[in-house]
């Protein structure tokens, strides 16, 4: 029905009217070749050789997430496509770090690249739920400030990724040689300078960590980088493993002993419960629509910060919902914690629009439809 008016110039749907659950089986399918093939040529998920002394699940967990991505220069134990060119690379590591020194200045890292706020609320707790659904947090303001922590409950409780990807108001980070405590609110070293103009500050509240290795350094004194040469991944492993579970919800509507297996694979790397383990807290894995929602929340927390899910909620037919939400903020001019800690709505240099089932598509050039009067121009334009 999303598209039941696109016809050709006759008439004829131009997308199939009729569902056909049989493009499930063919996913299926591929995926499962795909991991046989990857699986049997050596490839697993990355554990860290800095995580064996790790005292915890959740500590081993965390190494292992954020050294996946920026510890060794080419990941073939888990990559199966990557990029490796450096130019994108270094650019993420100068404008994702945090800032280093101040007043403001475009030298050394210019905090550009941030993790939304959305990305954020998204992780699980350290119990492998969400947070409305762990017994543990459900009563819990997840945006109450928690003086004992001097940070917002929404950062106490939370999974093994989330610690290895984001860094926020007095957490650990570590960046040119050295670990510290992020200090994000204004007038502090990584938070609001209270100058709109000044362009390299978050907009958010957050700084980027996935991406960031602790030898990733600048210096001040002779104006010279040194960036960790690591690949960035198109396509990894883990992906496969929930693709896989995807199209076998989508295909059964359950999930099978395998997928099961391939969603512990996925977390049991990171420190996280088993699958079922973490939703018997919750009366169970849930069904539907429910565990549909639960399997894309699954995907896109273990690929956040790949450029994956724009894709996906276009796949998933979410973007128009998704898309056109105001993003929020902390206060980023609030210098107490009091202040700084109220949910706010970032501040945007323009309007964020996303019509549907318009922005799904991009318009078809006129000087491509003066070459071929047959085409039909795409809906909404």
């Amino acid at each position: 029905e999303f598209y039941a008016r696109f016809r050709n110039n006759d008439g004829t749907p131009l997308m199939s009217q009729t569902y056909n659950p049989e493009k499930w089986k063919w996913a299926l399918d591929a995926c499962q070749e795909a991991i046989t093939l990857a699986e049997d040529n050596g490839h697993r998920l990355y554990e860290s050789p800095n995580a064996t002394a790790a005292a915890t699940a959740a500590e081993r967990g965390e190494i292992n997430y954020h050294d996946c991505f920026v510890e060794p220069l080419w990941n073939t134990t888990e990559y199966l496509w990557a990029m490796g060119d450096q130019t994108g690379i270094e650019q993420l590591q100068r404008y994702g770090g945090a800032r280093l020194k101040l007043p403001y200045s475009t030298d050394g890292f210019c905090i550009n690249i941030v993790p939304t706020f959305e990305c954020v609320e998204m992780y699980y707790t350290h119990n492998g739920l969400p947070w409305d659904r762990d017994p543990e947090t459900m009563h819990i303001d997840p945006y109450a400030y928690n003086a004992e922590k001097e940070t917002a409950n929404l950062h106490v409780y939370k999974e093994p990724r989330f610690y290895a990807s984001v860094g926020y108001d007095r957490g650990k980070y570590a960046i040119n040689g050295e670990e510290f405590i992020l200090k994000c609110r204004a007038g502090e070293m990584q938070g609001s300078v209270l100058d709109a103009s000044k362009e390299y500050q978050s907009c958010t509240g957050y700084i980027l960590k996935k991406w960031i290795h602790r030898q990733s350094a600048f210096n001040y004194d002779t104006k010279s980088w040194t960036y960790r040469k690591y690949a960035y991944p198109y396509i990894r492993l883990a992906e496969l493993y929930l693709s896989y579970a995807e199209a076998d919800f989508e295909y059964n509507g359950s999930l099978s002993d395998a997928s099961l297996n391939y969603l512990n694979l996925v977390r049991r790397r990171s420190g996280l419960p088993d699958f079922k383990d973490s939703w018997a807290l919750a009366g169970g894995i849930p069904t539907g629509d429910e565990l549909r929602k639960v399997l894309h929340r699954e995907r896109s927390i273990e690929l956040l910060m790949e450029g994956m899910r724009y894709h996906d909620l276009r796949r998933w037919k979410e973007a128009g919902e998704a898309m056109s939400r105001r993003p929020k903020a902390w206060n980023l001019d609030g210098r107490t914690a009091a202040d700084f800690y109220r949910v706010s709505t970032m501040k945007e240099s323009g309007v964020r629009t996303f019509e549907s089932p318009k922005t799904y598509w991009m318009a078809i050039p006129l000087s491509e439809i003066n070459i071929n009067y047959n085409l039909v121009q795409n809906p909404g334009y």
